[in-house]
């Protein structure tokens, strides 16, 4: 968001719409729905499994955390690990001082980067529809299936959003090729 930002990249012709509710029927005639609105996903959860909507907002509050930590990386340069000289040291030193308060969330983050999003959900949820519904959204625009290894950081995706400005998150208009047109 801060890069279509910056670029006014809305202005050169980016448009996206919002990716919307998620749908998914189960085999016994119930369905889940997944929306902005935690409390109604929650809801719709605790049909299939009390202890998975209970679940549920520290699922959300796990990744919002996260997802603010992997945003703030993103706007650090990041040190030279290999560099020997006095001035790329002190670099070194003053982005792990600044960071120091993150390192918790880090060992959370390698862990997300190495599981595979059944793994990953499996840890969080116990039934296998509500699983699998966070299993697909995981999915969307990758070529990994939710066993593979890593797949479990796209569980992350969604949530890294920065809602500091006003641009819709979502599916991009004439697919990602669009955006380096804009």
């Amino acid at each position: 968001p801060r890069i279509i930002h910056d670029l006014e990249l809305e202005k050169f012709g980016l448009k996206a719409v919002p990716y919307g509710d998620l749908f998914s029927p189960t085999e016994d005639g119930r369905c889940l729905t997944t929306n902005d609105d935690d409390a109604a996903t929650a809801k719709s959860i605790a049909q299939l499994s009390r202890k998975d909507a209970e679940a549920y907002p520290k699922f959300v509050e796990f990744h919002n955390k996260l997802a603010e930590y992997v945003r703030h990386l993103g706007t650090e340069v990041p040190p030279d690990p290999t560099a020997s000289n006095f001035r790329d040291l002190t670099r070194t030193l003053s982005f792990s001082w600044r960071n120091l308060g993150m390192r918790t969330k880090l060992f959370d983050f390698v862990e997300l980067m190495t599981q595979s999003a059944e793994e990953y959900l499996s840890r969080w949820f116990e039934n296998d529809a509500v699983r699998a519904l966070f299993a697909y959204q995981a999915g969307i625009g990758n070529f990994v299936g939710p066993h593979s290894r890593g797949s479990a950081l796209a569980c992350l995706y969604n949530m890294l959003t920065d809602h500091s400005y006003e641009v819709v998150r979502g599916h991009v208009i004439g697919g990602v090729g669009t955006v380096s047109k804009a």
